[in-house]
């Protein structure tokens, strides 16, 4: 159960992370990288990141219903039915361009001493630039992360 695990992330180390990804976003965005150097930054990015969490940090599912399922452990009914649709508009724009999607959350340790959850939508395979931006920009509404 969800509630009762208790995660080796931190919401602080989340955050350092989501910072540092959307600082190379834009700056693959506005010509300061070029492909190549963008998915080798990431590549080492990525690597310093799951070095920090342990592997039950990450919950990833096939199908938008685990999230759901997961969600509804933790939060209230309302709360999960917005994260559905935001995951569910990035999964379609995805599914759209022509990617297959896992969804999923990362689960940490918030900086109140409380469980947080980020869900996510993953596309299965590298996405390209504009492939990405598109299914970041999905949304109706804009997390704040889908705005860098």
């Amino acid at each position: 159960m969800i509630s009762d695990y208790r995660p080796s992330l931190t919401e602080e180390e989340y955050d350092r992370y989501m910072s540092a990804f959307n600082q190379l976003v834009v700056s693959r965005r506005i010509g300061e990288l070029s492909e190549n150097e963008y998915a080798m930054r990431l590549e080492r990015l990525d690597s310093e990141f799951q070095s920090l969490i342990d592997f039950q940090d990450i919950m990833v599912f096939g199908q938008i219903s685990g999230l759901q399922e997961a969600l509804t452990e933790i939060m209230p009914p309302e709360i999960v039915d917005s994260y559905i649709t935001h995951e569910l508009q990035h999964g379609n724009k995805a599914r759209e361009l022509g990617y297959a999607v896992n969804y999923g959350i990362f689960i940490m340790i918030g900086n109140s001493g409380n469980l947080v959850v980020a869900p996510f939508t993953q596309t299965l395979g590298k996405s390209c630039a504009t492939d990405f931006d598109k299914i970041r920009r999905a949304p109706g509404v804009l997390s704040r992360l889908d705005k860098i």
